[in-house]
């Protein structure tokens, strides 16, 4: 079996930054205000899978795929949503597989 981790990937540098942040008010209903900077750089690209959750996905000028990700969620199971994720993830464009992993743990975690 081939190593894990960095041993797998040398120099390869994979980026998942998350921020948690109390809705300043009730964040039940998210408005288009509430996906616009800086929780996501180009809000009008983004895509909506659902009605609390956006993202973006571009390539820097590094060459760098680049998720830009936000989510409103209930800081307790099956309460209100009163909390809002962001999360800026990076990956090198041709080996973006465990960040993909990572946001999907993210979201399933958080649905």
């Amino acid at each position: 079996m081939p190593p894990a981790g960095p041993a797998a990937h040398p120099g390869v540098v994979h980026r998942v930054d998350v921020i948690v942040h109390a809705c300043p008010s009730d964040c039940s209903a998210p408005q288009p205000a509430d996906f616009a900077p800086p929780w996501l750089t180009e809000p009008a690209g983004a895509v909506f899978p659902d009605e609390r959750t956006a993202y973006t996905e571009t390539t820097d000028a590094e060459g760098q795929w680049v998720v830009e990700l936000t989510r409103f969620i209930a800081s307790e199971p099956g309460g209100p949503l009163d909390t809002q994720l962001g999360i800026y993830a990076t990956s090198p464009g041709d080996d973006t597989d465990d960040v993909r992993r990572t946001l999907d743990d993210i979201l399933t975690q958080t649905s």
